[in-house]
């Protein structure tokens, strides 16, 4: 119960923050750009040829995604990292919970309001892109593809964000920074879909691939409308078990790095 009132003091303190607030106007800005400048291109012929909705949306997935996981590093910075550096924890220490409770509820805060930036946001790009589209998409199945899109996406921004906690649990606030700027960079700034071969099966531990693969996976991409969501589901779900093994792993790693520290 204490994790779940820390969780909700987490949501709403973050909610406020300046860093929230410029990312939301930062993406509406975004949205509106992406549908004007869809609907400067898209024509009749452009139709006739093959162009839609899904191909659109699958046009920012990538932008979207490293957005949404910068903006994940940046809170679990400042949820962990910053107030130990601050000395903030120490309040919390002073009541009457477990430390476990603190770290969890933190986690489910910082998640429940990612989930909700997510989906909200994912719904003004697409809304804005169906004038754009109007008439010609199966706004059912845009619907459908676009949840599953915003639970892969929430599962690989679950993992950034329990990374960049465990490093401000272990490290200070400025390496903690630095370090977690470094692991996003890599796995956006470089091309994760073609990491070396050689790595083989080790890829299975690579976030970045995992997220890759569960969006564009053996069966095909989720934003191919021709194929049934089924066939992606099956081809996929590997994946996206391996992404909620390795959530559940990092909490697990940062409880028990949580309760060894000294108050």
């Amino acid at each position: 119960m204490k994790a779940f009132i820390i969780a909700g003091n987490e949501f709403s303190m973050l909610a406020r923050s300046p860093v929230v607030v410029g990312f939301v106007v930062l993406m509406l800005v975004l949205g509106l750009i992406n549908a004007a400048g869809y609907s400067s291109m898209v024509s009749e012929d452009y139709y006739d040829h093959g162009g839609d909705l899904m191909v659109g949306v699958s046009n920012f997935f990538w932008n979207f995604s490293m957005l949404f996981a910068f903006l994940a590093m940046c809170v679990g910075v400042l949820s962990v990292a910053n107030e130990r550096y601050g000395g903030s924890l120490g309040v919390l220490f002073a009541k009457p919970v477990y430390r476990r409770d603190v770290i969890i509820g933190k986690f489910v805060g910082i998640s429940m309001l990612l989930f909700v930036l997510i989906t909200l946001i994912l719904a003004l790009f697409v809304s804005l892109m169906m004038l754009v589209y109007v008439g010609r998409a199966d706004i059912v199945g845009v619907v459908a593809r676009m949840l599953l899109f915003a639970v892969v996406l929430f599962l690989n921004c679950c993992f950034t964000l329990g990374l960049v906690m465990c490093l401000g649990i272990v490290l200070s606030k400025p390496e903690a920074l630095i370090v977690s700027m470094a692991f996003v960079a890599f796995e956006w700034l470089t091309n994760i879909g073609s990491l070396p071969a050689s790595l083989g099966k080790l890829n299975l531990i690579n976030p970045g691939y995992l997220y890759v693969y569960a969006m564009y996976g053996a069966s095909g991409s989720l934003f191919n409308d021709s194929m049934p969501l089924g066939t992606w589901l099956s081809g996929s779900s590997p994946y996206i078990v391996l992404m909620l093994m390795e959530v559940a792993i990092i909490m697990l790693v940062n409880c028990l790095l949580f309760n060894r520290e000294e108050a």
